[in-house]
Order: C-alpha cells, then structure tokens, then sequence
C-alpha cells in the first residue's frame, strides 16, 4: 500500500500512469474490509486521493471549456449539444483526465464502503464538495460511469450525516441532485434518490425537496414499472411524510391510491416494499383525527381488502407454487421479512377501524 500511494504521488502528472493504479486499487478494494482500513490508514492516501481529484477536475473542466469555445463549433449548436457529441465521441481523447476521475472516484467508493472510512470520509467537506461539482459539470449522456460513481460514493458517505448537524454541503448537494431530476435514465435516478434517502433525515432538505417539487416527481414515479426506483421513492416519501405540511401534496398527487397500487402491483411476496408503503401510508395518516377521511374511503376499503390478504401468511407460505423446493432458510428469511411488515401493517389496520385522533409518525431515517 505505501508503495501505491507513493507512486500515486509520483506519477500525478501521468493521468494515463494514474487510471491504472487505480483501477488497480479499486479492484482491490472492491471486496476487502481488510484492504479498505490498510489503504484509508496508509499516511498521505486520503490528502492525495483528494488533491489528485481536485487536479483532474480542474483540468478536466478546463478542456471541457475550452471545448466548448472552439471556434470550428458549430454556431447552431448549443453548448450542450457540442458537450454531449464530443463526450459521446471522443472523451478520453478531448478529456484524458475523464477516464482517471472515473477510477479514483471508484477507489473512493469502494474504500468507503468500510464502517469505520465512511463516517470519517463523510465529515470531510472537501470530499463532499468535489463530489458534488462533478455531478454540476458532467452529465450522463458522456460520463456515465463517472456520474454514476460519484453517486454511489455520495450515496455510501451520506449514510452517515444523520449523526451530524446539517451544514451548506449537504443543502448545495441536495440543490445540486435536484437539478438532475427528471431524468431517461433508471440506473441514476435510483442512485439520486438514494442519496436523497439519506439527506431527508434534515429537515432543511426536505424543504429544499418540497420547495423544488421533488415531491410531486417521487409521487409520480411510484407508477414506474422498476420494482428498485420504487422502493428509493417509497423510503423518501416515508420521510416527507413525517412533515404534516407536505401530506396535503402527497393528497393532491393521488399519493395513497398510488402506493395502494405499488402494494398490488409488487407487493404479494416483496415484503420489504409492503413494509415501506405501510409505513409512507402511516405517516400521511397520523396526525388525522379521521384516518378513512384523510386516505379516502374507497381508498381505505382497497387498502383494507389487500392488507388482509397480505395478513394471511398461511397462504402464503403454505403455498407449494411459491415455498415447494425452498430451502428452510431460505423460507426463515422471508418469513421474518413477512413479520417486520405484518407488524406495521397490523399497526395501520388498527389504525384505519380505530381511528384515534393521533399517533406518532415514522420517524424520518
């Protein structure tokens, strides 16, 4: 490892030098908590990691602008436009930091995902920060993978701001992952919305969410046909639910008949999910002295009729078109999935026919 981080330094200049230490590095991280601690420890290997990062992206948005003001562009072509072609076309030979950016980033990535990095990289600011100006200056359409790492690495750091108070690095990384959405492209607005998983935990982000109307695209995205995008949107929602000032939004989007859907459509045998649109149901409920009013009552007789027949395990597992040739643990795991959902579940039928006046919401996580 020492040797590693030492020609890192040494061969700073030779981008074509560092795009194979780290991927080599990357590669060896990528399985290996042991190999995690031993590099993050290495002394110098987080201050260079971060100065080679900030290096290449300077220059790389160097190129880039230069690009951009080249005088045989087209006049009719939008900045945009040109930025895309060319990235598409030829972006290790326009931009060759681009490929050595894409490869630290994932040395980034794979090193934080060790319980003891990640909270410590996470309070660093200055890898918060380049982090965020990569997904400010590159896009999908010619980065991709790039993108893509940097939400990942975003998404394993900002698991670990709940601890922390919120500061103006997580509001601007919120601001900046608004600006990405919509997007054609399910892979990275699963990885935004999970980073968003993480920040909604701030009050301040939810209200940067509302405010930008990230909530109406979450609620809208729930009639995806990927099974993934709708699990991140659903445990969003569980915490802009917790706020009593956005369930009237969730309402007016036709939220509830939404995630009772989401339960139908996926929700027989993903108990994970039926447990997350419980819990985004519950909270939207929680405060109201009506709980069949707020939900709707030909919603809440849907509601009611799926979560029974979810309640009936016997028929579930039981079944021998579904648990025939399980292997028992394989069946132990599911069930206990099926129990942590069956326990919210029960908890918001109860709530439904008892209609208290109030309960405590989920908190947001």
């Amino acid at each position: 490892m020492p040797a590693a981080v030492a020609a890192l330094r040494k061969h700073a200049d030779s981008p074509a030098i560092v795009v194979r230490l780290a991927y080599a590095l990357g590669n060896m991280m990528a399985n290996s908590d042991e190999a995690r601690w031993k590099l993050f420890s290495e002394p110098g290997f987080t201050e260079t990691l971060l100065e080679l990062l900030t290096d290449y992206l300077q220059r790389d948005r160097h190129a880039q602008a230069g690009d951009l003001s080249d005088p045989l562009t087209s006049g009719s072509a939008t900045p945009e436009d040109v930025m895309v072609k060319r990235d598409k076309q030829h972006s290790h030979h326009l931009y060759p930091h681009l490929p050595s950016l894409t490869q630290l980033i994932r040395v980034l990535a794979n090193v934080s995902v060790h319980p003891r990095v990640g909270p410590l990289l996470a309070r660093s600011r200055t890898c918060l920060g380049l982090l965020t100006s990569v997904l400010q200056h590159k896009g999908l359409a010619g980065s991709e993978e790039l993108v893509l790492s940097a939400l990942a690495t975003l998404n394993n750091l900002t698991f670990y701001t709940r601890h922390q108070p919120v500061s103006v690095v997580h509001t601007d990384l919120a601001e900046c992952l608004c600006e990405l959405l919509p997007m054609d492209h399910i892979e990275g607005l699963v990885e935004t919305i999970r980073v968003f998983g993480n920040l909604t935990h701030f009050k301040e982000v939810r209200d940067i969410l509302t405010k930008r109307a990230v909530l109406e695209v979450l609620v809208e995205m729930l009639d995806c046909d990927s099974r993934e995008l709708v699990y991140v949107c659903a445990g969003v929602l569980v915490n802009l639910m917790s706020d009593a000032s956005r369930r009237s939004i969730f309402g007016a989007e036709n939220g509830v008949l939404r995630m009772i859907d989401v339960l139908q459509y996926f929700g027989y045998g993903d108990w994970q999910l039926c447990n997350l649109g419980c819990q985004v149901l519950w909270n939207f409920c929680a405060s109201a002295a009506d709980a069949q009013e707020v939900l709707g009552h030909k919603e809440t007789e849907k509601l009611i009729y799926v979560l029974e027949e979810f309640l009936d395990d016997d028929s579930y597992f039981n079944n021998p078109e579904v648990f025939g040739e399980v292997d028992p643990d394989v069946r132990d795991a599911a069930y206990q999935l099926w129990e942590d959902f069956a326990s919210v579940a029960t908890k918001l039928l109860d709530r439904i026919e008892d209609n208290e006046s109030s309960l405590p919401v989920v908190p947001a996580s």
